[in-house]
């Protein structure tokens, strides 16, 4: 019988469904907790329904509720962050064009949470943004950390008055939540006899799952070029759309911009996937969520457990090309995402 060998990873107990010979044929993912199970449910179950091509979600095969349990199509590819980092210097024709896709795929999620302006989004936004300046504020300076909360405050102000309204967010829309694909994956037509063992711990952590999976190749992916998945909706939810475009153009950022020469190929980047996304965003409300998510950046600039001392080496790096970006942003009263 096929066997998943199950790890932990971000509070999740993750691993592969293999067939009789080993092949991965399906992922499965257990959530600690029900808010993030419920989030990832309802998130990846919203992206099932976008059409868009040469972008989509894993399928949601099959969910349990009880044990907080989803399995999902299994997709093998390489996260967009790594594939464009190697193309720092002038991204090809067909990386734009996937900036393209990528920014119509989510247009189209967004739109599938289209609910009335509410001004209470912007109030939380202007709340989580102020704490991540405080937080951040040691390294910005007192006046520096005042500019930046009263900034918070007159985005948040005008945002309300725009009446945006909600948005099925992703809610972590990074280049390495996108993964690139090659070839068409082997989707499962079902999933059953999960059997989990029950260990001793804060949570139950299941080491071993058995299925039985019966599937077939479908070539259903669009484009000879290769397409992207988008993956991990565990912070999914109602918000500013603007949220996902923000952590799009962070990412862009510490991808590309940080190297030498790589400013250039990150605002072409950008340019396309705005190109794709559409007019329906907001300047005031994208330089919002651009503030929280350099002052976040700030703020939590490191990884935990602790990585190797190259890793810490690079995020150090990025500390201080993020710190100087927010003090240069805050005090010329500029945005540095809005491009």
């Amino acid at each position: 019988m096929p066997v998943a060998e199950l790890q932990l990873r971000r509070g999740a107990a993750v691993g592969l469904v293999v067939d009789a010979e080993r092949r991965p044929t399906a992922f499965v993912k257990t959530h600690a907790e029900g808010a993030y199970f419920a989030r990832e449910r309802n998130g990846l179950a919203l992206a099932n329904r976008v059409i868009a091509p040469r972008v989509r979600a894993p399928r949601l095969l099959e969910t349990d509720e009880f044990g907080r349990r989803l399995v999902m199509e299994h997709v093998a590819g390489t996260p967009l962050r790594h594939l464009w980092r190697r193309r720092y210097w002038g991204p090809t024709d067909d990386d734009v064009h996937l900036a393209v896709a990528l920014g119509t795929w989510l247009a189209r999620y967004h739109a599938l949470g289209d609910g009335p302006p509410d001004p209470a989004i912007a109030e939380a936004k202007a709340e989580a943004t102020v704490e991540a300046i405080e937080r951040a504020g040691r390294w910005l300076g007192a006046r520096c950390r005042a500019a930046a909360i009263d900034l918070a405050h007159r985005l948040a102000d005008q945002v309300a008055a725009d009446g945006r309204p909600a948005a099925a967010c992703h809610g972590d829309f990074t280049l390495g939540n996108v993964l690139a694909v090659a070839a068409p994956p082997v989707i499962p037509s079902a999933a059953r006899n999960l059997d989990c063992r029950e260990l001793a711990g804060r949570w139950w952590t299941p080491t071993r799952s058995r299925f039985l999976v019966a599937g077939a190749p479908r070539n259903d992916i669009q484009g000879a070029g290769g397409c992207l998945r988008v993956i991990d909706f565990g912070s999914s939810g109602a918000g500013l759309g603007e949220t996902d475009l923000a952590a799009f153009r962070a990412s862009l950022h510490t991808t590309l911009d940080v190297l030498p020469g790589g400013g250039r190929a990150a605002d072409r980047l950008w340019s396309a996937f705005l190109d794709g996304y559409g007019t329906g965003w907001s300047r005031a409300a994208l330089d919002l969520c651009g503030l929280y998510v350099l002052a976040h950046a700030v703020a939590e600039p490191y990884d935990f457990p602790s990585p190797a001392p190259p890793k810490r080496l690079w995020e150090t790096y990025l500390l201080l090309r993020n710190v100087l970006r927010l003090r240069n942003w805050v005090n010329n009263r500029g945005c540095p995402i809005s491009g």
